[in-house]
């Protein structure tokens, strides 16, 4: 997975450690290709939101507030550019930069925060790929704090297909979905922060497989048919 970035965790959560900016540090490489999904708030979300052969979709705040209490002023939504066969979908708390205005930099934003973010993720123009693993990883500091994604099959989100969690800044793997053949998830992130944690982002991988093409029968009765004359060679010979 892209791993966020190792931070030290916060020994302290006075409001100075609290408000500390991460100026320069980001998830990504400062080459990595991002598309930008949008911003809560202000101005909304890109819908849909397209990168490498993925699409981020129908992204809602379902429950409860994202914020906190402080300092962030919004949060940017982006998709990476694949690595390695994992496309990386990114929810980053932000504070605007008081030396040059306009500009942002990733912070953490203090708790508690109860709120939950739901979304779609498509596999696009690639009919013979599906959907494998999916990870879940975060920047937090402080007490407790919990990222709970939610699998689904379904837009309903009736179909529960596994229930995944970094508590503490950890990573969490789903099972593999491979089997399941779905070229479409529906995602369901619960955040909670008690008072005294915070959080500057957190970071969901999702991985594909290709499926291996089946010979088709004339091919296997071709197969056997010239494997059955060399055999019949072989015993004319001796």
């Amino acid at each position: 997975m892209n791993k966020l970035k190792s931070l030290p965790k916060l020994a302290s959560m006075g409001a100075g450690a609290i408000a500390l900016s991460l100026s320069g540090i980001m998830l990504a490489p400062n080459n990595a290709a991002a598309e930008v999904c949008g911003f809560i708030p202000p101005g909304g979300l890109l819908d849909p939101c397209i990168e490498g052969g993925k699409q981020v979709r129908d992204i809602v705040v379902e429950t409860g507030s994202p914020f906190g209490s402080g300092p962030a002023d919004r949060i940017e939504i982006e998709f990476l550019q694949p690595l390695d066969n994992e496309h990386v979908f990114d929810v980053v708390y932000e504070q605007e930069n008081e030396d040059t205005p306009g500009t942002f930099d990733p912070v953490f934003e203090a708790g508690p925060i109860n709120y939950t973010l739901s979304y779609a993720i498509d596999i696009l123009n690639d009919p013979d790929s599906f959907f494998d693993q999916v990870e879940i990883d975060s920047i937090t500091a402080g007490s407790t704090a919990t990222v709970t994604k939610e699998i689904f099959s379904d837009a309903g989100r009736n179909d529960l297909l596994d229930t995944i969690i970094s508590t503490n800044g950890g990573i969490d793997t789903s099972i593999s979905l491979f089997g399941e053949r779905l070229q479409t998830l529906y995602i369901t992130d619960t955040i909670v922060l008690t008072e005294g944690a915070a959080i500057e982002a957190y970071d969901n991988g999702f991985t594909q497989r290709e499926v291996q093409p089946t010979p088709e029968p004339g091919t296997i009765l071709g197969l056997l048919t010239v494997g059955g004359l060399g055999l019949g060679l072989k015993k004319k010979k001796q």
